[in-house]
């Protein structure tokens, strides 16, 4: 409400006469015509409740009883109550009990805030919206239905409302507010119609208690931070309609032990799963080009981590304090990577980048395990001779392996690329390609048994302790056609490798297999 100043007089200087007309004197008939109808707008009284009226209808204002159970009225005088206006209940902790009339259609911003003797409500068929934080604060209010006539329910209508336990959320909504039901966090259970297209912003954070959600396939997006802090959530089903899943989105959710990203998501926020210490293992869909910031940070029971070809950057901190895992496949479409993207992943052995030399932030693998190891595909560019301070196995050249095993200086002799000195039946350019010792006759790399079962080809030869194997299939013998299926080791101790094509061709195919030294 605006307020005017009262003029000091509206009287002339020379006598008692009125005014003549004119601008200044309209101007002040204005004002005083203004002020009159406020006066006339003031909230009037009905019994212990406040109300206002447009002449066709009547807004509940205000409440003065101390009764705990309180019925509105369905009308005052010949007019509808249609409205509980903003703050009419406001702070009023006495209140356990409220009748609501089916002339209402709207419930006001901030109607019942702070009510913690609130317990139940029935809502009437007839309301149409809940204003933003309507119920905020409502403790000790258990259950809620929300009537099919509703279509919105503003922001944080049910914040903070910790006991409420089930909510049942109408078809005709196509929207959840932003805070809608966040904090309450004896809510157990929650049903999203088919209606809803987008969960809001902060809609569910902090509801402890809620166990699993199933997102219908109507739903495009979720909001960021939306399931935040559900530290009971232990699973949840994303339809394959949703798009997108902003930052932080289910951050802290302790319990999730799984997630299913559908190939329908193209962008995940920063920090989405940051914190889930339960989570063991992820796919990410080859639709999402980028993994932001944080995204899986802490996430200390991830044991498994699928980055598709399609990813062109991997944020900051990304995989930071994932001790779970043990080996990672940065694909070739990959161009940048972040700062401290797998820091303090300290059983982190080896990774294998597929194709050429990112754009590297600092630290990238700072904290891996002490046996950590970087590893390069066949074709692979820019990581030669050294890179980011290590030596991927690829680069080792052959002098260098030649002093190793033959000492400085070596007999070019005995360490020619045709010598076996051994006599193992292994040439040293083939122990050098193999990663075998070269003056040990029983370290040789022999394929002991090839098994083709169903749709896998399964080889096995002996290991050597420390020693990482891979896998490759090609569909000839080109350079580029060479594609990575599967990494073991470091072996523990020496015996037997298994290593296995899940998806062997039906038709012709050829395998080699790459020894990687400790």
């Amino acid at each position: 409400m605006f307020s005017f100043p009262m003029p000091y007089s509206i009287l002339t200087k020379e006598n008692s006469a009125p005014a003549a007309p004119g601008p200044r004197g309209a101007a002040v008939l204005l004002l005083l015509l203004l002020l009159s109808l406020t006066v006339n707008a003031k909230a009037e009284q009905f019994g212990d409740f406040a109300y206002s009226s447009n002449g066709s209808a009547v807004t509940i204002t205000g409440y003065s009883g101390s009764g705990a159970g309180v019925t509105i009225p369905g009308k005052i005088g010949d007019l509808p109550v249609t409205s509980i206006g903003y703050r009419a209940f406001f702070g009023r902790t006495g209140l356990t009990g409220v009748t609501i009339p089916d002339s209402v259609t709207s419930i006001g911003n901030e109607a019942f805030w702070v009510c913690p003797g609130l317990t139940g409500v029935a809502i009437p068929g007839s309301v149409t919206s809940i204003g933003a934080h309507s119920f905020h604060g409502c403790t000790g209010l258990t259950n809620v239905t929300i009537p099919g006539s509703v279509t919105s329910i503003g922001n944080g209508a049910f914040y903070g409302c910790a006991g409420l336990t089930g909510v049942t959320i109408p078809g005709g909504l196509t929207s959840i507010g932003i805070e809608a039901f966040a904090g309450c966090t004896g809510l157990t259970g929650v049903t999203i119609p088919g209606s809803v297209t987008s969960i809001g912003d902060y809609s569910f954070l902090g509801c402890a208690g809620l166990t699993s959600v199933a997102i219908p396939g109507s739903v495009t997006s979720i909001g960021a931070h939306s399931f935040r802090a559900c530290t009971g959530l232990t699973s949840v089903t994303i339809p394959g309609s949703v798009t997108s899943i902003g930052e932080e989105a289910f951050r802290g959710c302790t319990g999730l032990t799984g997630v299913t990203i559908p190939g329908s998501v193209t962008s995940i926020g920063g920090a989405a799963f940051r914190g889930c210490t339960g989570l063991t293992s992820v796919i990410i869909p080859g639709s999402v080009t980028s993994i932001e910031w944080n995204t899986f940070s802490g996430c200390t029971g991830l044991a498994s981590a699928t980055i598709p070809d399609g990813i062109t950057s991997i944020g900051t901190t990304a995989f930071s304090g994932c001790p779970g895992l043990t080996s990672i496949i940065i694909p070739g479409s990959v161009t940048y990577i972040g700062d401290e993207a797998f820091s303090r992943c300290e059983n982190l052995q080896n990774v294998l980048f597929e194709g050429n030399k990112p754009t590297m932030g600092f630290d990238i693998f700072s904290g891996a395990a002490p046996d950590f190891a970087v590893m390069i595909s066949p074709g692979s560019r820019g990581f030669l001779p050294r890179w980011m301070g290590y030596l991927p196995f690829k680069s080792s050249p052959i002098q260098e392996w030649r002093s190793i095993h033959f000492g400085t200086p070596y007999n070019s002799g005995v360490a020619a690329d045709s010598g076996d000195p051994d006599g193992d039946g292994s040439v040293n350019f083939d122990e050098y390609t193999a990663g075998t010792v070269p003056t040990d006759a029983a370290d040789v790399l022999r394929i002991t048994s090839a098994v083709r079962s169903g749709g896998a080809f399964t080889i096995t030869l002996p290991g050597k302790k420390g020693r990482r194997y891979m896998l490759l299939r090609g569909s000839d013998l080109s350079a580029a056609s060479w594609e990575y299926i599967v990494i073991q080791g470091p072996a523990a101790a020496e015996g037997p490798v298994t290593l296995t094509d899940p998806g062997a061709p039906a038709g012709r195919a050829f395998y080699r297999v790459a020894v990687f030294p400790p």
